[in-house]
């Protein structure tokens, strides 16, 4: 990735891709989301942002708001989101193609955040990918079914 890359900069960059643009991948940047542009960018179909160690929840958000619909493939992995239940449910998400979910290394990601992000996703997920998510699993045997 390009850790200097900027929400300003990745606007730029957009804007100069046009629609033919198919996967977003933004590893190891210094990403943001908080002040991303109002566009849809309905064309892309996978969105990568792992090891983004500075996206937020609301990051996450704005991005999901740019590319939701037409989105089949999310990596978050080793990004150290801090998923809060509450926040995520603020958000409107609405992955209707989802099919793969990547988790990896979310260390900060707790039973009750993987309840709610199954919740929202998990209906279109074909793959969920979880390893190395310490604090996720300690009480999901009391989680409802949700698949």
């Amino acid at each position: 990735g390009s850790p200097a890359l900027t929400d300003k900069g990745l606007y730029n960059m957009l804007m100069l891709s046009g629609n033919q643009l198919k996967c977003l991948q933004l590893e190891e940047t210094e990403i943001t989301g908080l002040s991303l542009p109002q566009v849809t960018l309905l064309w892309i179909q996978s969105l990568i942002l792992r090891d983004c160690q500075n996206l937020t929840i609301q990051g996450l958000c704005n991005f999901i708001r740019m590319t939701g619909k037409s989105i089949k493939f999310l990596d978050l992995a080793g990004a150290s989101l801090k998923i809060k239940s509450d926040k995520l449910s603020g958000c409107v998400f609405h992955l209707p193609q989802l099919k793969v979910l990547h988790l990896f290394d979310c260390k900060n990601l707790t039973s009750a955040d993987f309840c709610e992000i199954l919740r929202i996703f998990g209906p279109t997920l074909k793959t969920l990918i979880l390893g190395e998510t310490y604090r996720c699993g300690k009480t999901l045997s009391k989680m409802p079914k949700l698949l």
